[in-house]
C-alpha cells in the first residue's frame, strides 16, 4: 500500500504549495508546518502577508487579551519571515496601539486604509510620507497621535486633525511641507511641537493644559503681536514650556518669535491656571526680556519659573557652538559602539532617546545580552517577568538589521520551545558567531537541526539541552569552541558531532547523559574540558591537545567498571597514548582512581617533555595511585608545576566496592 500510494502532500511541487498557502489565512498557513519537513518552512516565503480577526482564536472575548496575542502573533510572523515580503495588510482587528518605526532613508509612504482604521486610539510614525485621500474617514476614536519625521502637505495635515475629533495629545517632531501650524482640536489636552516653522495658531483649543514648543522659526514674516495671537486661545493653559535651540546654520528660538511686534504691558486675558512655566531668554534682546515680563504679569499663580539664560550675542553663540558642540552627539562612531557594549541591552535600547545620532545606533551592536537585568524588577510575578523577556527579545531581534556577532540567553526561567525556535531559527539567517543558550536546569529543550547547519557559527554553548542531530548532519565547519553543559545526547550523535566539527580547538563536556564512553577525534582540538560521570575515555588523532582537564565521578558501582579496574591492561597507558604532548594537565575527582586500574609502569613509553603543569587528586590510601602518580612524575622531565591534593575522605568507598 505504502508503494501504491505515497505521501502526496510531501510530493507537492514548490508552486503548487505556493498556491495553496496564499489561499489560507495566516494562521493556517502557519499551522501547515507540522505536515512534513518540506512545509515546515515554507510559509516563511509566501509574499503577502495578511492579519485580521481570524489570526487570532475567538475563544477570549477580552479586547487586551485579544491585542497582545494578536502583537505576539504579527512579531512571530516577521521574525521568522524569510522570503520577500510584497503585500503587508493589517485589517479588522480592533487593532488599539499602533507604532510605524522606520530607517532613515527613502521616506515610506503610509498606505490609506490606515486612514479609515476606526479602533485605533493611539498612533505614532515616524520617518515616512502622509498623503491621506481627499475623502479621509478619520481617526474617530484616536485619542493620541505621535508624528516624527514627516513630510505632507498644509492641507493634508489640517484634514488629518479635523478627523481625529478625540484627539487629546499631540506631538510632532521636524516636519517638511508645511511652514505655518494651524491647530484644531476641540478635546487637545497636550501638544509638543519641535521644528522649523513660521508661525502658530490655535482654534477652538479650549481644553488645552500642556504645550511644549521648541521651535527653529523663520522669522521673515510680519506681525502685529505674536504674543497675543499666540496666548489668544492658551490662556488657560496650566503648563508651558518655550525653548529654542542654537544652530549653526541659524539663531532663532521660540521666544524671538513671540517678541515680535507690539509687546503690551500684560496680557488682556490673564492666564489664571499657568502654574508651571519654564522659558529660554536671550538677556541681550530687550523684547526678549519685555515678552518675559509681560507674561509674568499676567500669570498671577504662577508656581514653578525655571529660566533658560542665554547671554551672548547671535555671533557669539554661533562661534560657541562651534568650539563646544553637543559631546553627546559628536561622539564618533566607534566610542559610541564602545559605550553600548559596556551597558545592558536594556540600557541601549534607552540610548535611543539621547540624540538623532544615538537613535537607531543600538540596532547595529554586535552582541545581544539577555539576562535580568533586560528586565525591570518592579513586577516580582515569574509569569509577568518572563512575559516581558520574551516580548523585548522578540521586538529588539525584529528592529535588528545589523549583524549578530554573539547572541546570549541566561537561565530565566523556564522557556517555551516554541520561543527558542523561532529565535533560533532567526539567529541562523543573520550569519550569528556566538551563541550562549543557558537554559534552567531541568528544562531538556531540543535543538532544532537548523542549528546544526549553521556554517557562520565560532562558538556554541548549550546549556540544558537535548541534542538530536539529523543523520547526515552538514556540520558546524567553521566551529572553534563548543561548550555542552547538562546536555542529553547519544554516543553515535556525539561522536558525529564532533567530527563534523573540524576547526574545533576547544571542548568542554559537563554532566552529559546518554552515552558513557567519550571518544575525542578532533585534529585542532588544543583545550578540552571534562567534569562528570563516564566509564572510559579516548584520544584519536589529537596531537594539538595541549590542555586537559578531567574531574570524573565515575560508575563504580558497576561490573564493567570492576572487571576493567581489576584487569591486566592499563588505563594510564591508553590516556597518554594520543596526548603525551600536552602542556597542562589537571586531574580531579575519581579519574585519577580510573587511571590506576590495572598495570602501572615505572615511566611511560613516551615522556611528556612539554608538561610543565600539573594537578593531581590522590588518594594517598590507594599505593596503586601513588605508583601512577610516580610514573606520571618521571615522565615529566620539564615540570615545572605541580599541585596536589590530598584525597582520603573517598577510603570508604574503596573499602565499599573493592574490599580494600
Amino acid at each position: 500500500m505504502i508503494d501504491e500510494e505515497p505521501d502526496r502532500i510531501s510530493c507537492l511541487p514548490g508552486d503548487v504549495i505556493d498556491r495553496i498557502l496564499l489561499r489560507l489565512p495566516i494562521r493556517d498557513v502557519v499551522r501547515t508546518s507540522v505536515l512534513c519537513n518540506k512545509w515546515r518552512y515554507k510559509w516563511t516565503t509566501i509574499p503577502n502577508l495578511v492579519f485580521d480577526k481570524q489570526c487570532v482564536s475567538a475563544t477570549s472575548h477580552r479586547p487586551l487579551v485579544i491585542e497582545r496575542k494578536l502583537l505576539a502573533i504579527i512579531d512571530h510572523v516577521l521574525l521568522l519571515y524569510s522570503g520577500p515580503i510584497n503585500k503587508f495588510k493589517l485589517s479588522d482587528c480592533g487593532v488599539i496601539s499602533l507604532v510605524i518605526e522606520i530607517s532613515k532613508g527613502q521616506p515610506y509612504k503610509i498606505p490609506w486604509c490606515l486612514f479609515s482604521c476606526q479602533s485605533l486610539l493611539h498612533l505614532s510614525l515616524s520617518y515616512g510620507l502622509l498623503k491621506p485621500p481627499s475623502t479621509i474617514v478619520g481617526f474617530k476614536n484616536l485619542k493620541s497621535l505621535e508624528l516624527d519625521h514627516f513630510t505632507m502637505s498644509q492641507d493634508a495635515f489640517e484634514n488629518l486633525l479635523f478627523g481625529c475629533p478625540l484627539l487629546e495629545k499631540l506631538i510632532f517632531d521636524e516636519f517638511e511641507g508645511f511652514t505655518k501650524i494651524n491647530i484644531n482640536a476641540p478635546n487637545l489636552k497636550s501638544l509638543g511641537i519641535s521644528g522649523k516653522f513660521e508661525d502658530i495658531s490655535f482654534i477652538n483649543t479650549f481644553k488645552l493644559t500642556c504645550v511644549a514648543v521648541d521651535l527653529s522659526l523663520y522669522l521673515n514674516s510680519e506681525s502685529s503681536s505674536n504674543l497675543l495671537d499666540f496666548f489668544t486661545q492658551l490662556h488657560h493653559v496650566y503648563e508651558l514650556y518655550v525653548s529654542g535651540y542654537f544652530s549653526k546654520s541659524k539663531f532663532s528660538v521660540v521666544h524671538q518669535y513671540l517678541a515680535a511686534g507690539v509687546v503690551p504691558l500684560k496680557l488682556p486675558t490673564p492666564c489664571i491656571n499657568l502654574m508651571s512655566l519654564w522659558l529660554s531668554i536671550n538677556f541681550n534682546e530687550l523684547k526678549e526680556i519685555s515678552t518675559a515680563l509681560s507674561v509674568f504679569r499676567s500669570s498671577p499663580n504662577l508656581k514653578e519659573l525655571k529660566i533658560f539664560a542665554g547671554k551672548l550675542s547671535e555671533s557669539s553663540c554661533l562661534i560657541m557652538i562651534d568650539e563646544e558642540p553637543d559631546r553627546i552627539s559628536v561622539l564618533p562612531g566607534d566610542v559610541i559602539d564602545r559605550i553600548l557594549s559596556c551597558l545592558p541591552i536594556r540600557d541601549v535600547v534607552r540610548t535611543s532617546i539621547l540624540s538623532n545620532k544615538w537613535r537607531y545606533k543600538w540596532i547595529t551592536i554586535p552582541n545581544l545580552v539577555f539576562d535580568s537585568q533586560c528586565v525591570s524588577a518592579t513586577s516580582e510575578h515569574p509569569a509577568a517577568i518572563k512575559r516581558k523577556l520574551l516580548a523585548i527579545i522578540d521586538h529588539v531581534l525584529l528592529l535588528y538589521y545589523g549583524p549578530i556577532n554573539k547572541f546570549k540567553l541566561s537561565p530565566f526561567g523556564l522557556i517555551s520551545a516554541t520561543a527558542l525556535d523561532r529565535w533560533i531559527f532567526h539567529l541562523t539567517r543573520r550569519s550569528i558567531k556566538e551563541l550562549v543558550l543557558g537554559l534552567s536546569i531541568g528544562q531538556s529543550y531540543k535543538i532544532p537541526w537548523c542549528l546544526f547547519s549553521c556554517q557562520s557559527l565560532h562558538y556554541l554553548t548549550l546549556f540544558s539541552c537535548l541534542l538530536k542531530p539529523p543523520s547526515m548532519i552538514e556540520g558546524l565547519k567553521n566551529l572553534k569552541s563548543l561548550y555542552l553543559v547538562k546536555v542529553t545526547i547519544s554516543q553515535d550523535a556525539f561522536e558525529s558531532l564532533i567530527s563534523s566539527c573540524p576547526l574545533l580547538e576547544k571542548l568542554m563536556l559537563a554532566e552529559f547523559d546518554g552515552f558513557t564512553q567519550i571518544n575525542i577525534h578532533a585534529p585542532n582540538l588544543n583545550g578540552l574540558g571534562i567534569v562528570g560521570k563516564f566509564e572510559d575515555i579516548s584520544f584519536e588523532n589529537t596531537y594539538l591537545l595541549n590542555y586537559v582537564i578531567v574531574d570524573l565521578s565515575l560508575c563504580l558501582n558497576s561490573e564493567s567498571n570492576h572487571s576493567r579496574l581489576q584487569g591486566s591492561s592499563s588505563n594510564l597507558l591508553n590516556f597518554f597514548a594520543h596526548i603525551h604532548h600536552i602542556y597542562k594537565l589537571d586531574i580531579r575527582g575519581y579519574f585519577f582512581k580510573y587511571l590506576a586500574a590495572g598495570v602501572v609502569p615505572v615511566k611511560l613509553p613516551t615522556p611528556c617533555i612539554n608538561l610543565t603543569y600539573l594537578w593531581l587528586s590522590i588518594n594517598f590510601y590507594d599505593l596503586k595511585e601513588i605508583s601512577t602518580a610516580l610514573c606520571v612524575f618521571r615522565s615529566s622531565p620539564n615540570l615545572k608545576e605541580l599541585n596536589i591534593f590530598v584525597s582520603t575522605h573517598l577510603v570508604w568507598l574503596d573499602w565499599l566496592f573493592f574490599g580494600c
